[in-house]
C-alpha cells in the first residue's frame, strides 16, 4: 500500500509543479538564455580561486569568509542572536518551482521539496566571494553545521554566511549584512547589555543610591535608542523617580517612542495632552494616543479609554466600548494573578485613611518583619516561605524583590519544605528581570513538590511555559500638589477643580466635599453658593458626611446659596454631631452661636415698648400688684442684707500674740522711713 500511495504523491507534485512552471516561466529560450548568464555572473563573481589565496598568504595561515587567521589562533566565537531577514512569499515559491521543475525524476523532487522545508528563507549574500548568491543553510564550517548567519571566525563581528554546504571545499562566502547594519547591530547590542545591567541592578538593590546608579545605565542605553531603556528614562524623568524631574526631556523621548510605535510611549504621550504638562493641553490629541496606546496592547491605556467612555470624556458616552476595555484588562489581570498574584497593593484613599485609621491594619510592623527575619536565619522554614511570598508579591509594607524571595524559597526547598519548590517552579516558569525562564527547572521543582503531593504546584503545572506580566502606574493628582512647581499658579486650582470633578463622579465623598468648597471659595472658579450647597447636600445625602452636614447648618444660618433657617441649620448641626463623635465640639460651639443668633434677631424684630405697653399689669397681677413688688423687693433686700452680716461673722479676727522682745524693738521701723525723708531730699 505504501508502494502505491508513493507514486500517486510524486504524480500529483508533478502536476501541480509543472502548471505553476507553465503559468510563470518565461519561454524556453530565454529560460536558457537567462540560465547560462547567471551561470556566467556566478563564475566572474568567484573567479579567485583557493589556490591563489592560499600563494598569496604565508604558510601556517588560512582564509576564513575572506579574513586571514593563523592556524594556532583559534577563531573567537561570539554569540549573537538570531538574525531574521523578510522575503516576498511570491518569490519563495517561485524558487520551489524553480527547482523543482529541474529535478528529472520524481523522487528528486520530493527530496528538493523537502530541504526547502527545512532550510531558512533564501538570503542573498553581500559581498565576499559569491555576492548575490544564495545563502546556503545548513553550511558546514570548522565540522560544526550552521543553520543562520555568524560571526565565528571573523573579529570584526560581521554576520556571514557560505553559499556552498562545505565551507572549507569550496570557500564561497559573503556577508548577511551591510556594514552600516552591523554597526547598527552591534550598537543595539550593546545597548541591550546596558539596559539589562541596569535592570539587574534595579530589581536586585534596595537602596536609593544604587537605584540611581542603575539609571545611569539606562540613559547609556536610552542614548543609543534602545526602546525599552527610552520608556524607563522617559517615565523616570516625567515623575521625577531617581531622576531630576525634567519634562522636557522626557516629552521629547516620548515623541520619540511614540513614532517607533511604543503602547508606553504613547500612552505617555497622551497623559502629557491630557493633563497639559510641558505642552498645551489637548483632549482631541490626547485620545489619539491613548487610542493607539491601546492598539498597541497597553493596559493602562485601555483603562484610561474605559473610563472616559464610562464617563463621556472627549468621547460620546458608551457603556458597551467602556466595558470592551475594561474587559480586556480584568482578563490579562485575572491571568496574571493566576500565575503570580501581581503585586499586592494597599488601595486606601489618603483621606479615608486619616477618617478611617482601621483600614490601614493590613500593614506590618518593622519589628515584627525583623522578627520573621530573624527566625528565617535560624532555620524556620515557615518563616522563610512566609518571607518569600511576602517578597514575590510585594505589599504589606515589604517592597516587591523577586532575588530575596528566590533566596528564601531556596532556603526552605532545601529543607524540604513543598510550598516552597510549589513557589520556585512558579518563578521559573514566569521568568523575571532576576530569575531567567526556564521551563525545564520549573518543571523539575513542580515534579518535587507534586510528588510530595502539594496542590499548589499540580496547580500551577500546566501553566509552566506561561510567563510575565505588565506593570503601570498612574499619578495624575499628585503632580498638581506635590511638584506644584511644574504648574503654573493661575492653572493649579482650575486642573485640581477638573480631577476632584472627576474623582466625584466616581461616588469618591472627599472629592464632592472639596468641589463644594472650591465653589464656595472661588478656587479655579467663580464663586457660586448654590452649586456649592448642591455639592454639600449631594455628600451629605449619598455619603452621610458629617462635614457636608455642618456645612448645610452653616450656610443655612447665613442664608448663603439659600433662604437664611435657623431651624434648619439647627436641624443639620444636631445631625451632624449623630454622624461623627468628632463633630460634637464645633456643632456645640455652632449650636452656641446659634442660640445667640436667634435670641438677638427675636429682640431685633420684637418692638420691647410696644410690648410693655400692651401689657395691663392691673389684669395681669391684680390691682395691688405694687403692693406685692414691693414685698418682693424689700425681702429681696433683706436677704441680701443677712447675707452679707453673716459672711462677715464668719470671718476670723486676728489673736493677740505675744511678740517677742526683738520683734517688739522692731516695730517702729516702718515710721523710719518717713523721719529720714526730709534729709533724703
Amino acid at each position: 500500500m505504501r508502494g502505491r500511495v508513493r507514486p500517486l504523491l510524486n504524480g500529483v507534485c508533478c502536476c501541480l509543479a509543472l502548471t505553476a512552471l507553465l503559468c510563470r516561466l518565461p519561454p524556453a529560450d530565454a529560460a536558457a538564455d537567462e540560465d547560462s548568464d547567471k551561470e556566467e555572473s556566478l563564475e566572474a563573481k568567484s573567479s579567485i580561486s583557493s589556490e591563489e589565496q592560499s600563494l598569496e598568504h604565508p604558510t601556517g595561515a588560512h582564509v576564513v569568509a575572506g579574513q586571514i587567521l593563523l592556524d594556532d589562533k583559534e577563531p573567537e566565537v561570539l554569540h549573537v542572536e538570531e538574525v531574521t531577514f523578510e522575503i516576498d512569499e511570491g518569490e519563495h515559491e517561485a524558487l520551489i518551482v524553480e527547482e523543482s521543475s529541474s529535478s528529472e525524476n520524481f523522487d528528486s523532487e520530493n527530496e528538493v521539496l523537502n530541504d526547502k522545508e527545512v532550510q531558512k528563507p533564501a538570503l542573498i549574500a553581500i559581498g565576499g566571494t559569491a555576492d548575490g548568491e544564495t545563502c546556503h543553510f545548513p553550511f558546514l564550517f570548522l565540522e560544526q553545521e550552521y543553520r543562520e548567519c555568524t560571526v565565528d571566525g571573523r573579529e570584526d563581528g560581521r554576520l556571514w554566511c557560505a553559499t556552498t554546504y562545505d565551507y572549507k571545499q569550496d570557500e564561497k562566502w559573503g556577508f548577511c549584512e551591510t556594514e552600516e547594519q552591523a554597526q547598527k547591530r552591534r550598537q543595539m547590542e550593546e545597548a541591550e547589555d546596558l539596559y539589562q545591567l541596569g535592570m539587574k541592578m534595579l530589581n536586585q538593590s534596595s537602596k536609593k543610591a544604587q537605584k540611581k546608579e542603575a539609571y545611569q545605565y539606562l540613559l547609556k542605553a536610552a542614548d543609543m535608542k534602545h526602546i525599552k531603556a527610552m520608556e524607563k528614562v522617559a517615565y523616570a524623568m516625567l515623575f521625577g523617580e531617581y531622576l531630576p524631574q525634567n519634562i522636557k526631556f522626557a516629552k521629547e523621548l516620548l515623541e520619540k517612542l511614540a513614532e517607533e510605535g511604543s503602547p508606553k510611549g504613547q500612552t505617555a504621550l497622551g497623559f502629557l495632552y491630557s493633563s497639559g504638562l510641558g505642552i498645551n493641553s489637548s483632549q482631541a490629541k490626547a485620545l489619539v494616543y491613548y487610542t493607539f496606546g491601546a492598539l498597541g496592547g497597553n493596559l493602562l491605556a485601555h483603562m484610561i479609554l474605559g473610563y472616559r467612555y464610562w464617563a463621556g470624556i472627549g468621547v460620546l458616552q458608551s457603556c458597551e466600548s467602556a466595558l470592551t476595555h475594561y474587559r480586556l484588562v480584568a482578563n490579562q489581570v485575572a491571568s496574571d494573578i493566576s500565575l503570580t498574584g501581581g503585586t499586592v497593593i494597599q488601595r486606601i484613599r489618603l483621606a479615608d485613611e486619616l477618617e478611617n485609621p482601621g483600614v490601614s491594619g493590613g500593614m506590618l510592623e518593622e519589628d515584627l518583619i525583623q522578627y520573621y527575619q530573624f527566625l528565617a536565619e535560624k532555620g524556620d522554614v515557615q518563616a522563610q516561605v512566609g518571607l518569600g511570598q511576602l517578597h514575590l508579591h510585594g505589599g504589606r509594607g515589604v517592597e516587591q524583590n523577586h532575588q530575596r524571595a528566590f533566596e528564601y524559597f531556596n532556603q526552605a526547598a532545601d529543607a524540604g519544605n513543598p510550598h516552597a519548590m510549589a513557589f520556585l517552579g512558579k518563578m521559573y516558569s514566569e521568568g523575571s528581570d532576576t530569575i531567567p525562564q526556564s521551563n525545564e527547572t520549573a518543571l523539575k521543582y513542580f515534579k518535587k513538590a507534586a510528588d510530595m503531593n502539594h496542590d499548589l504546584a499540580l496547580k500551577h503545572f500546566q501553566k509552566a511555559a506561561e510567563q510575565g506580566w505588565v506593570d503601570g502606574q498612574l499619578q495624575l493628582g499628585s503632580m498638581y500638589y506635590r511638584e506644584a512647581s511644574i504648574i503654573g499658579e493661575n492653572e493649579t486650582y482650575p486642573r485640581a477643580l477638573l480631577h476632584w470633578n472627576r474623582a466625584a463622579s466616581q461616588g469618591y465623598m472627599v472629592a464632592r466635599i472639596k468641589l463644594g468648597d472650591y465653589h464656595f471659595y472661588g478656587f479655579g472658579t467663580d464663586v457660586d453658593y448654590e452649586t456649592a450647597f448642591i455639592h454639600y447636600r449631594m455628600a451629605s445625602e449619598q455619603q452621610h458626611s458629617a462635614q457636608a452636614m455642618f456645612n448645610l447648618g452653616y450656610m443655612h444660618e447665613k442664608g448663603l446659596g439659600i433662604k437664611q433657617d435657623i431651624h434648619l441649620a439647627k436641624r443639620y448641626y444636631d445631625m451632624a454631631a449623630e454622624a461623627s463623635p468628632d463633630a460634637q465640639v464645633p456643632v456645640f460651639l455652632a449650636l452656641c452661636k446659634l442660640g445667640m443668633v436667634y435670641f438677638l434677631q427675636y429682640i431685633h424684630n420684637t418692638n420691647v415698648k410696644e410690648m410693655f405697653s400692651q401689657v395691663d399689669m392691673d389684669q395681669l397681677l391684680g390691682p395691688e400688684w405694687d403692693l406685692y413688688l414691693m414685698t418682693i423687693i424689700a425681702l429681696l433686700l433683706g436677704t441680701v442684707i443677712a447675707y452679707r452680716q453673716r459672711q462677715h461673722q464668719i470671718i476670723p479676727r486676728p489673736a493677740a500674740q505675744v511678740q517677742h522682745p526683738a520683734e517688739a524693738h522692731q516695730e517702729p521701723q516702718p515710721e523710719q522711713p518717713q523721719q529720714h525723708e526730709p534729709q533724703q531730699q
